[in-house]
């Protein structure tokens, strides 16, 4: 019984995210993780005031650094989790190789509305608790 005092259920719980929101988005992610993405939290401190911090979270998708397609998969994960968040979903960002990088609130259907976007660096999706 020793081997299972090391085990930790949540050891890659995202820290910076309250725990149900963490948890449901990483179920919102999953079938991502499976194709061989990596799925981060992370949150930014966006007021500068030190007695009143208001955060900024993001999920950020990317795959082993290495460089990727835009799909209908990746576009259906990123809808999923804004409809999730509702009003808190404040941003996407999505990074790519070319550097036509897009930045907006919507959910692009395909790459076709870019001129050359390219193959896809990191996808984050910003949002507030």
């Amino acid at each position: 019984m020793k081997y299972m005092k090391s085990y930790k259920v949540f050891e890659t719980y995202p820290i910076n995210v309250d725990n149900t929101i963490g948890l449901d988005l990483q179920d919102i992610c999953l079938e991502l993780e499976d194709e061989g993405f990596d799925i981060s939290f992370g949150s930014h401190e966006t007021s500068g005031n030190p007695y009143t911090p208001t955060y900024l979270y993001y999920v950020r998708i990317n795959k082993n650094k290495t460089l990727y397609q835009y799909s209908e998969q990746l576009k259906e994960v990123c809808e999923r989790i804004k409809d999730y968040l509702g009003d808190n979903f404040k941003d996407l960002y999505i990074s790519t190789i070319s550097g036509e990088d897009y930045n907006g609130i919507l959910i692009p259907e395909s790459t076709a509305g870019f001129h050359k976007i390219g193959a896809v660096i990191e996808i984050n999706l910003y949002f507030t608790i």
